[in-house]
């Protein structure tokens, strides 16, 4: 038997539309012919059901219209895909959908693909989800999702039934809050990155609800990629505090200007706190509190030009300071080490200037 797994793996890191230039007689455009190019079929009405099974990696991809599955002829526009649109692909481990215009998800769109272990929906048209538009991936580890997604749609139970799930990218996808318990069901997720350029984790824009359901992130990554700032944002109390087991944490370019205090109250195995590219001006002892905090990185908060008194009491395990960046020299760190409560031994970097 031909081994079609590294065939496969070589395929989907090319354009599947391209795939379609071998077998002419397939319609340009619909879900099957690129199972058909991809098993190497001849007929796409009769694709070979062994070579479906065997098929591990699959790429679909179209800079135009992929029309959608429909028995009268073409459709104008795309509809969600439907329960039978990867029927037979019952050991695919690898699925990307990638610049289609495809319209959204409806229940039980993916059920077929109880093997499935990482899907990437990326440059979409804005996509439709049903409560239950991810049902059957019971064996997903991971799930990446690049594009714009009306927040309406995620309500609770969007990812109902991804059990296994550990590492989650939703890029440009929450336009501008979190809503609340949109990741419940989600227990053994590990890593979480969320990145928008409009996103604000200001007051109102998420909550603790938002994070609900997190019970065992380890990682969790906030990050708005615009370099622009504009007014300052301040972060609510406990917000994080659903998450317990958090040990990194990054809110890089999120404009964040002060937390409430307690900010990070609860967050007992939180290790490393990545507040850089922000415009704090000031860190005060209420926004660490007692929080068991080992590496905290503030570099490039450009308007950062005060500490005060004992910001870093409370913070026995501190091990690293990263001021790089900031309005703080090194003369600063070394003549107000007892007064911020610098505990001996904490390696603290700062430049002799500041960054425009």
């Amino acid at each position: 038997m031909k081994n079609y797994y590294l065939l496969l793996l070589i395929f989907s890191m090319s354009s599947i539309a391209n795939a379609n230039n071998y077998i002419d007689i397939c319609e340009r455009g619909y879900i099957s012919d690129f199972i058909a190019a991809a098993t190497q079929s001849k007929d796409c009405s009769e694709v070979d059901r062994e070579k479906m099974e065997q098929l591990r990696a699959l790429k679909i991809e179209s800079y135009v219209t992929v029309r959608c599955e429909r028995p009268n002829g073409i459709a104008k526009e795309c509809l969600p895909l439907n329960r039978n649109s990867f029927a037979g692909l019952k050991n695919l481990k690898e699925l990307h959908i990638v610049k289609t215009q495809i319209s959204g998800f409806s229940k039980g769109t993916f059920s077929s693909l109880q093997s499935l272990e990482k899907l990437v929906i990326k440059w979409n048209d804005p996509l439709k989800l049903s409560r239950e538009s991810f049902e059957g991936l019971s064996s997903l580890k991971e799930l990446f999702i690049y594009g714009s997604i009306n927040e309406s749609e995620f309500q609770r139970g969007t990812f109902k039934g991804l059990t296994n799930l550990q590492n989650m990218l939703l890029s440009s996808v929450f336009k501008t809050a979190i809503p609340p318990y949109v990741f419940e069901g989600l227990d053994n997720l590990k890593q979480l990155g969320i990145l928008n350029h409009q996103l604000f984790i200001n007051r109102g824009s998420a909550t603790k609800e938002s994070f609900f359901g997190l019970n065992n992130l380890r990682s969790l990554t906030i990050s708005s990629p615009s370099l622009i700032i504009y007014t300052s944002r301040t972060i609510d109390s406990m917000v994080f505090s659903e998450l317990k087991n958090l040990k990194y944490l990054s809110l890089k370019k999120m404009r964040v200007g002060d937390f409430e205090d307690q900010a990070f109250e609860g967050l007992k195995e939180l290790e490393s706190l990545d507040l850089s590219r922000n415009i704090f001006k000031v860190l005060s002892p209420e926004i660490f509190g007692n929080a068991n905090i080992r590496n905290i990185d503030v570099n490039y908060n450009c308007q950062l030009d005060t500490l005060e008194d004992r910001t870093f009491s409370k913070m026995s395990f501190l091990s690293t300071l990263n001021l790089m960046k900031t309005r703080i020299t090194s003369n600063y760190i070394r003549n107000s080490i007892d007064r911020i409560g610098l505990k001996e031994g904490t390696q603290a970097y700062a430049l002799e200037g500041f960054c425009l």
